[in-house]
């Protein structure tokens, strides 16, 4: 029986009579016998239910006491008490310099143990000229995106200085957090592992002169029986290596998957250009294998953006999380991950009828503007479909058993 979700209608909360009204995931409106109507959250902790409240409903509506309830689930399935976390928020919110005071003493005490004078310049330089809008700020208050507006707008013409500049904001926010100034269960705003690394133009570019290296696959005869082998697996990883299998789609496209890119009735997964490797949108095929798969994670509420996320709320796997499954857990140590494209192009040309364009706009290898333009009104959804629905069959075909020859009388 599937979880009760987002049960309340937001036009009725007002009238609903006195007692706690089920939202789903553990949020509930509660109703006082004199009118009163508040946001209520329960959470397993310690191996018993606790309770939080979120708010009024005249200051929290129902979409902002969803988002609050799903983080403080989130929280207690990683370890974190919701409880002392907002505690710990509340202080840091009260004893929070502005970045321009606090970086400002921090860059005094770090800059004393520099001997050469244009190391010095270049720390001063970023705090008083790159990050002036930040100086008003208080610590526990800027953002990733605070710091992708301190960073983008040069990062491709001084591309040094910036990467200097993230690696000192990194530096900063990191002595905050020990000093208390930010929340340690955040994650750095000028991290660049698992967070500014996915987002343009952050990007590492490319270097140039260097051949290009093949992706060594798996056999598309093998990929049956691996299938199996992989869905015993009942992890996140596992979950995301079987999408990215039956989507065609690359290790960094799989990884930034989220919810609100996915259309169930039109069973199709949306993603934005900047996601994609030819920088063009792209609507991926979903089939029944992916759509009941994706519908189960959704039920088990992992994280309200991404479909496969990392450790921490609100972040993604590690690049490597899945060629490690991959070539350490199950042994595949031979093949790597993009290798599966390759897998689906072979038993594509050599197992069936399905045409070389519509094999290779399945992998997004759209190049000219005729291609792009095809693919853009839709005139190989149909045919992408069908040859997606294929390659689901195969890849769902269990392996027969070996024949075993009876022995001679």
């Amino acid at each position: 029986m599937a979880r009760l979700i987002n049960a309340l209608n937001p036009g009725e909360l007002a009238t609903l009579p006195e007692g706690e009204h089920c939202d789903g995931g553990g949020l509930y409106l509660c109703v006082t016998g004199h009118g009163g109507r508040s946001w209520l959250v329960k959470y397993q902790w310690a191996g018993k239910t606790a309770k939080m409240g979120l708010g009024s409903l005249t200051d929290v509506g129902l979409a902002a006491a969803r988002k609050k309830a799903q983080k403080i689930r989130q929280q207690a399935r990683d370890g974190i008490n919701p409880k002392v976390d907002r505690e710990q928020v509340s202080a840091t919110a009260r004893s929070s310099p502005t970045f321009l005071d606090y970086a400002t003493e921090f860059t005094k005490t770090h800059v004393a143990t520099l001997k050469n004078p244009k190391s010095v310049e270049k720390w001063w330089r970023a705090i008083n000229v790159y990050c002036a809008s930040l100086h008003n700020k208080q610590m526990h208050e800027i953002t990733v995106d605070d710091v992708i507006a301190v960073l983008a707008p040069r990062w491709l013409s001084h591309p040094q200085a910036m990467k200097d500049c993230r690696q000192q904001l990194q530096a900063i926010f990191g002595a905050a957090m020990v000093k208390g100034h930010r929340s340690r269960t955040e994650i750095n705003p000028a991290q660049y592992e698992d967070n500014l690394k996915h987002i343009p133009p952050f990007k590492r570019a490319k270097k140039a002169g260097k051949p290009k290296k093949n992706h060594p696959s798996m056999q598309y005869a093998q990929v049956p029986a691996f299938m199996v082998e992989l869905r015993r697996k009942n992890t996140v990883a596992a979950w995301c290596l079987e999408t990215l299998i039956l989507t065609g789609v690359r290790t960094t496209e799989a990884l930034q998957m989220q919810w609100s890119q996915i259309d169930f009735a039109e069973r199709k997964w949306v993603l934005p250009g900047k996601v994609m490797k030819n920088d063009l949108e792209a609507d991926i095929p979903l089939t029944d294998t992916v759509i009941a798969r994706l519908q189960e994670i959704k039920e088990l509420g992992l994280d309200s953006k991404y479909v496969f996320p990392g450790k921490k709320a609100g972040t993604i796997m590690s690049n490597n999380t899945m060629l490690k499954l991959l070539q350490q857990d199950l042994g595949r140590d031979n093949v790597t991950v993009h290798g599966f494209r390759s897998s689906f192009r072979s038993w594509g040309q050599d197992k069936t009828e399905h045409s070389h364009e519509t094999l290779e706009f399945c992998l997004h290898h759209i190049t000219g503007d005729e291609a792009a333009k095809a693919y853009k009104n839709g005139n190989m959804w149909a045919k992408r479909m069908a040859a997606m629905k294929d390659w689901e069959t195969f890849c769902n075909t269990r392996p027969q058993p070996k024949a075993v020859l009876a022995a001679a009388a």
